[in-house]
């Protein structure tokens, strides 16, 4: 049986399908100017009625009828709305015939948690993953709040890979506040075990190169252990230049090592 969209919201409905934006933040005054009338209390109260995606209501339908879903909500401030970009890799999958489907999308404030447990997760193996040796410990508060800031100061972007409704992967563009900065950004990616091969990389790359050349920055650099051959060689094929070496710059397992210090110009 076909759903239909509640008439009170076929207005916020037409405003998802007239954008090109594939993410959108909209306050509730703003939801409330669009369809012209004030959102139920339910609304302020609950995040759950945002995620809702199952009848009798069907208010959702505004927004996932127009392929959106809620990726964080305020009570009573905002709510942001994502429409995922799916990447079915076929020709990078190795050792699986099955199209390997992943989608990448900016991190959410809600995400913090799951993005801590990751980090956790690759700093058990942190000169094999991340890609970038960068290496800073965040609590799930201090996360979130960056998370906030840098999407009001939009000179960094973290990107994540959701693998199975799961978080497999990240990049972090980091970028400078000064002046004379503000067009470089230092990237580090990291990837789980299980998900490597199957082009999730070379699409975090992508997105990072396309928010990046979309928001005026002109160098991308970072810094990376010279026995990370995967690493290098996913760097290289995005035409990313070795600028120099660091001698005895890592000290691994009571072993030291160097590490390359690469970039591309935009």
């Amino acid at each position: 049986m076909e759903q239909k969209i509640e008439k009170k919201y076929i207005p916020l409905s037409n405003y998802f399908q007239s954008t090109e934006q594939s993410s959108i933040q909209l306050s509730f005054t703003e939801i409330e100017n669009i369809i012209g009338q004030k959102l139920p209390n339910a609304s302020y109260l609950n995040k759950s009625w945002w995620q809702k995606t199952k009848s009798p209501l069907k208010h959702f339908l505004a927004w996932t009828a127009n392929g959106y879903q809620v990726t964080a909500v305020q009570p009573g401030y905002y709510v942001t709305f994502q429409k995922p970009v799916q990447y079915e890799n076929t020709a990078e999958t190795t050792n699986n015939t099955n199209a390997y489907p992943f989608i990448i999308r900016q991190a959410e404030l809600d995400d913090a948690r799951d993005i801590v447990f990751l980090g956790e997760q690759l700093s058990l193996k942190m000169f094999k993953y991340p890609y970038g040796q960068q290496h800073q410990k965040y609590s799930v508060q201090s996360l979130r709040k960056s998370i906030a800031e840098w999407k009001i100061a939009n000179t960094s972007i973290m990107l994540l890979a959701i693998v199975n409704g799961e978080i497999g992967g990240y990049l972090f563009l980091e970028g400078y506040d000064s002046p004379y900065l503000k067009h470089r950004a230092t990237l580090t990616i990291g990837l789980l075990d299980e998900h490597t091969n199957q082009g999730i990389g070379t699409k975090l790359m992508v997105g990072a190169e396309e928010w990046a050349a979309n928001n005026g920055l002109r160098r991308l650099e970072l810094n990376v252990a010279k026995t990370n051959e995967a690493a290098i060689a996913l760097f290289k094929k995005f035409n990313y230049v070795v600028e120099g070496e660091c001698h005895d710059a890592i000290l691994i397992e009571d072993r030291f090592e160097n590490e390359l210090i690469m970039s591309k110009s935009l």
